[in-house]
């Protein structure tokens, strides 16, 4: 009867939520076929147990990334400038995301140059000032095409001045995501860490979603300003405007 007690003792053990407990009965006949079924049936439990923690542990991140995407949206509508909003958005990401260092880069007409016009690791000082060469970086290519750039291990690019740079000061992984409006890339974010593959890739897709929204602050930011720039024309217009048919009247 001693199987049959073990049986009765696994089943009891299940029922009360240790699906680890193990049976250790091992025949040929009967009660070993119902033995290795309840095996069977334990480690699918254990299976389906896993894939419920997978669920939860997904729903709890895209929960998450919610918040802290309906935080960073907050910052940036309620000031014009994405630079003013910039504090709140870095504390909002590095809760989740958990980086060292974030900046923000724009790229000029030609797309040949960029600019830093935020940053949030002061012990890195640009090796040529805030504008640099594009092709001064390992990113250049992905950014141009609109993709996301990681580099898992910054040694591996550090023959770039920019990349070499950032090795210098201690860092030792990288993503950069390009701003984009529409299929134009205006610029790029960068986030570094201190550890080889510090970032979580289950996290590009939020923070692409947060550079395409600074993307398009930052349009709204420029479209505004050309706007205010061409209100403030039109009086000096009106007048030239004056002053030429004055002219021509006498």
């Amino acid at each position: 009867t001693r199987p049959l007690e073990k049986l009765v003792e696994g089943t009891r053990a299940v029922a009360a939520g240790n699906l680890h407990h193990q049976i250790d009965v091992v025949r040929s006949d009967e009660i070993g076929a119902l033995a290795e079924a309840f095996r069977t049936m334990v480690a699918s439990l254990i299976q389906r147990q896993q894939q419920v923690d997978t669920a939860n542990k997904t729903i709890r991140r895209r929960a998450e990334e919610l918040k802290v995407g309906s935080r960073v949206l907050h910052h940036l509508n309620a000031t014009p400038e994405v630079t003013d909003a910039f504090p709140e958005i870095v504390e909002a990401l590095r809760e989740t995301i958990g980086f060292e260092s974030i900046s923000l880069a724009l790229l000029d007409d030609s797309h040949h140059w960029m600019t830093t016009v935020a940053m949030d690791h002061p012990r890195v000082v640009p090796i040529r000032g805030p504008r640099q060469s594009i092709s001064d970086t390992a990113v250049a290519k992905d950014l141009l095409a609109g993709r996301p750039h990681l580099t898992p291990y910054l040694a591996t690019e550090i023959e770039s001045p920019v990349e070499k740079m950032l090795y210098e000061a201690g860092f030792r992984s990288r993503v950069s995501l390009p701003l984009r409006i529409e299929d134009k890339s205006i610029g790029m974010m960068n986030l570094s860490w201190t550890t080889p593959e510090g970032y979580d890739e289950a996290h590009i897709p939020l923070l692409s979603q947060i550079a395409n929204a600074i993307a398009l602050a930052m349009e709204r930011s420029r479209l505004f300003e050309e706007s205010r720039r061409r209100s403030a024309e039109l009086p000096a217009l009106h007048q030239l405007s004056l002053a030429v048919n004055s002219s021509l009247d006498d």
